[in-house]
């Protein structure tokens, strides 16, 4: 791979005579795939480019392709490369899924239609193989778009490593991840038939390619690990040597597509280390071993950070690398050289990566492997079962609750799980498992009634998250569950699991919450309002013929949760952790593969012990609140969380009043009007000539008016500095507020067979796990 770049490095300028474009002016260019890609940077830099203009837009979603198309003034929108001919075009930009990226490309280039390609090249060796010899034989110019090598901090990497100023490489470690929040118009990129992989096979093509780039040679593979169950992996952990300069460099990549990782090149040399950050395109970090300088007003030395980047490197925008990757193509194009980012130096990336795959081993996860290998003895779930494993479709799951449902169900209760999402990017965690996917929305029916067919059974997860939009929040909670039950309904479903919350009895009920609790929510509340509101909707749907039960889950965290886990462990980091009457309060909480559990048990329980029936499930321990964050601070060796006495007895809330809208609106308007960003569009509008003209005549005859504006806009606002205050548990702190009631789940254990599979503390030990390797707490030392 190595000799591949140095080649490329020293023939770039060599001259070789490729098929010149038949027309003397721009340079006619098709897009195939009108996905997120060609949306977001290819079409943006193409119609900014003098030297080419796009004449057809190619994709089977016509209607897609057609609204870019009007957008970019466009004119022949195609819905298959087969009707691309060089007498109209001469080059094509291959943005589709990966497993076209080959196909596609040999079809257009035996045409005689240069190509530039999105990585991955290909998908194996030998369709690159294929790719580059259709190339040799059609004589075109195939292309991969490996910007990132294009990148003037990665120049500079490359050039550092070269010059030996901090000795030669010894080791290197990658790190890359972040949840994942891609715009995907589809979800063939999270298939494994159609994007070939996952975050392995998207990110490992860039990352590999800058190390070899950076530090020439050849990739031997130690170890490859990633968690796919099924489907495509969203994490994955890669060992392997390098063979350099007659050397062996380890190394060490970490890719995700559910944590935020480091997001840096880490390069260790014998005196120093080099580090390339994803971010920045013009400079490279050195830290020199032993450097440091002395820092007389800390009265101590202390060691040294050195940016370094070109001198003469103006700093462009993010776009720019997009446009060096075509202009190289172009370039290459029109002149017959060698382009930088020839397919020949990506192939031996595509064929490691092959290797890779064919090595797999499982990803240590323990938080997810527990749930799969536990059940309880006895269940309902375990013997009898009145619905037996079929087609289940899962609402919400992508969500916290509603992922590791159609985990459990799909790989150790051998369900058939079609999983229905409302987005494609943020199916990352569930498109590591055999599950079928499909795009819908709960306010729309025929998507209801198209997801629900074939089905057995439905776990509804799904509600709205719009909170602070009580009417979109009622819409996708209220209205979505109505549409979903009809659609169920009439489609024959034998078992509808609704998941609702203990919320729906309110905060102030007082002994013992089990199913004759009534439904008081909180008034104002829009999620505890919209969930009664639901479970009414499902009561009707079971008079009316569907066969539903409804869980009512007491607290639900682990791994994946937010709001009982992820923030409040960050407060308690911070000692910022506040629970109110926490030393007495019972927890009542439920970990989330117990509620899984209890989804099992009503999935498969008796029509007559369930049907038409409300339950309400918890772990049924009597853990406090200030236990429970007690045991992760311990786990995590902070202080436990602050505690406050029971609050003051206050007046009953009332129901928000009916021009709330009305004071939120003015509100909105206000902060807009009054932001940085409105002031500065004004001061410029004042400064245009000529609509700056008439305001400047009306502000120079009526002063009084130009302050009492300037006044409204903050314009005349001194500004403050103050510092960043340390953080105290004064200072932005989290405080819980639990109810005083204790949750009796006899009814489910009763009628379900449900029993909790996960002990609390067991529970505990592994949601600290993945809070570790989720990296969303601090674990640093000051």
């Amino acid at each position: 791979m190595g000799r591949e770049f140095t080649g490329m490095m020293k023939t770039a300028s060599v001259e070789r005579r490729v098929q010149a474009p038949p027309t003397m002016g721009p340079l006619r260019v098709a897009v195939v795939g009108c996905g997120a890609m060609a949306r977001e940077f290819h079409l943006p830099v193409l119609a900014g480019c003098g030297d080419v203009r796009v004449v057809a837009l190619v994709d089977r979603d016509v209607a897609r392709a057609a609204e870019l198309a009007q957008a970019y003034d466009i004119e022949r929108i195609l819905p298959d490369t087969s009707e691309l001919h060089p007498d109209w075009v001469d080059g094509a930009v291959v943005a589709t899924p990966p497993v076209h990226h080959a196909p596609g490309s040999i079809e257009l280039m035996r045409r005689g239609i240069h190509v530039l390609v999105e990585k991955p090249l290909a998908l194996t060796e030998d369709e690159a193989v294929a790719m580059l010899a259709t190339a040799r034989e059609a004589d075109v110019v195939l292309t991969v778009g490996l910007f990132r090598r294009l990148f003037p901090s990665m120049r500079m990497l490359r050039g550092l490593v070269s010059s030996r100023l901090l000795g030669d490489p010894v080791e290197f470690d990658v790190e890359a991840g972040s949840v994942y929040g891609w715009p995907l118009t589809t979800l063939a990129n999270m298939r494994k038939p159609s994007g070939g992989g996952g975050v392995f096979m998207d990110m490992a093509p860039h990352l590999l390619d800058q190390i070899l780039f950076a530090v020439p040679g050849e990739l031997d593979l130690v170890d490859y690990f990633d968690n796919a169950r099924g489907g495509i992996e969203s994490d994955c952990v890669l060992r392997l040597r390098l063979h350099h300069g007659g050397r062996i460099v380890n190394g060490r990549v970490e890719l995700s597509r559910t944590r935020k990782l480091r997001n840096t090149v880490r390069i260790e040399c014998e005196r120093g280390v080099l580090e390339f950050s994803s971010g920045d395109r013009f400079r490279v970090t050195l830290k020199p071993h032993g450097l440091e300088v002395e820092d007389e007003m800390r009265g101590c030395a202390r060691p040294v950070l050195i940016q370094a980047g070109w001198a003469d490197e103006p700093e462009t925008t993010g776009f720019a690398a997009y446009r060096e990757q075509l202009d190289d193509w172009v370039s290459a194009i029109r002149t017959g050289r060698r382009p930088w980012l020839h397919a020949e130096s990506a192939r031996p990336v595509v064929g490691f990566i092959e290797r890779c795959y064919r090595s797999v081993r499982p990803l240590s996860e323990p938080w997810v492997d527990e749930g799969l290998q536990r059940v309880a003895a006895g269940t309902v779930a375990a013997t009898a079962k009145d619905v037996r494993p079929g087609r289940v479709l899962v609402t919400g799951a992508t969500g916290f609750i509603g992922c590791r449902v159609a985990e459990i169900l799909a790989l150790r209760e051998s369900w058939d799980v079609r999983a229905l999402v409302r987005s494609a990017g943020s199916t990352s965690r569930l498109a590591r498992l055999p599950v079928e996917m499909v795009l819908g929305d709960l306010r729309r029916p025929d998507e209801l009634c198209q997801a629900v067919q074939g089905c057995d059974a439905v776990v509804h997860c799904a509600i709205g998250t719009a909170y602070g939009n009580r009417k979109e929040v009622f819409d996708v909670t209220v209205k979505g569950t109505q549409r979903l039950a009809n659609a169920a309904k009439a489609a024959g479903v034998r078992r509808f699991v609704h998941v609702s919350t203990v919320a729906v009895h309110g905060k102030d009920v007082i002994g013992t919450i089990d199913e004759d609790t009534p439904c008081r929510p909180h008034p104002g509340d829009d999620y505890s309002e919209s969930k009664a509101e639901a479970e009414r909707v499902i009561a009707q749907a079971v008079r009316s013929g569907l066969p539903a039960v409804t869980l009512r889950p007491a607290n639900v965290y682990g791994p994946f949760g937010n709001t009982l886990i992820t923030r409040p462990l960050q407060h308690l980091m911070r000692g910022t952790l506040v629970v109110r009457d926490g030393d007495v309060r019972v927890a009542n909480l439920i970990y989330v593969d117990n509620l899984v559990q209890a989804i099992a048990c009503a999935l498969a329980a008796p029509a007559d012990a369930a049907v038409g029936e409300s339950f309400v499930v918890s772990d049924g321990d009597s853990m406090t609140w200030s236990e429970f964050y007690g045991a992760f601070a311990c786990a995590l060796d902070v202080l436990p969380p602050a505690t406050l006495g029971p609050p003051a007895i206050e007046a009953q809330p009332v129901r928000r009043p009916p021009l709330r809208w009305a004071v939120s609106w003015f509100q909105a308007w206000k902060e807009l009007f009054t932001s940085a960003e409105a002031r500065a569009l004004a001061k410029r509008y004042l400064q245009t000539d000529p609509l700056g003209r008439a305001p400047r005549w009306m502000f120079a005859r009526l002063p009084t008016l130009e302050r009492r504006l300037q006044r409204l806009l903050g314009a005349g606002r001194p500004l403050v500095y103050k510092p960043h205050a340390a953080t105290t548990a004064d200072v932005g702190r989290m405080v819980m507020n639990p109810i005083a009631a204790v949750v009796n789940s006899e009814k489910a254990h009763r009628r379900l067979g449900f029993a909790p599979i996960v002990p609390t503390h067991r529970a505990i030990e592994l949601t600290v796990q993945w809070l570790k390797n989720a990296r969303l707490i601090d674990l640093r030392p000051d």
